[in-house]
């Protein structure tokens, strides 16, 4: 039964950390990302960083020049 129990605690840490790292690392990829599908010499930038809120999550406008 020991091993149920650290083996359930590292899925839930799994299922919490990941989703939180790809938001707070969201500035990094998603530009890289949206980049293959725009226009070439078009940019994409964040005005601010994510964050989270007691109401949820902000994530900024983005900026595409």
């Amino acid at each position: 039964m020991k091993g149920k129990y650290k083996a359930a605690l590292a899925l839930l840490l799994l299922l919490f950390l990941v989703p939180l790292t790809l938001l707070m690392t969201l500035g990094l990829w998603v530009p890289t990302l949206a980049g293959i599908w725009l226009p070439v010499g078009t940019r994409i930038a964040l005005e601010e960083s994510p964050r989270l809120t007691r109401h949820g999550v902000v994530i900024p406008i983005f900026a595409i020049w």
